[in-house]
């Protein structure tokens, strides 16, 4: 290799590493996101149904990061969706099960 062609690949090195770490910040925005969105949907139990605002981090990552991105935070959105409704199922279950004379 001789030194222009060095010089021509340094940019498009420097712009990879900078897009690696650009997603990387919106999947870390988009997770936070998730949380929030899992406490959330945890606190206002079953009564108040929240699932449309999982779709907020899944298009944040849509929009800003590329679609391997897109698809890890989508799982991320029904897997804490999922163990939320576990969870509040399992508490509501033991609620009843307590209430109930047998």
């Amino acid at each position: 290799m001789n030194s222009q062609s060095v010089q021509l690949l340094a940019p498009k090195i420097a712009a990879e590493q900078r897009g690696q770490w650009h997603t990387l910040r919106v999947v870390v925005a988009s997770l936070a996101m998730v949380l929030v969105v899992a406490v959330v949907d945890y606190v206002t139990g079953s009564e108040v149904s929240v699932t449309l605002l999982s779709l907020a981090p899944i298009c944040w990552s849509a929009w800003f990061a590329n679609r391997n991105a897109v698809v890890f935070v989508a799982v991320a959105c029904a897997l804490t969706w999922l163990a939320v409704d576990q969870l509040e199922r399992a508490s509501v279950g033991q609620l009843w099960v307590g209430r109930v004379p047998l």
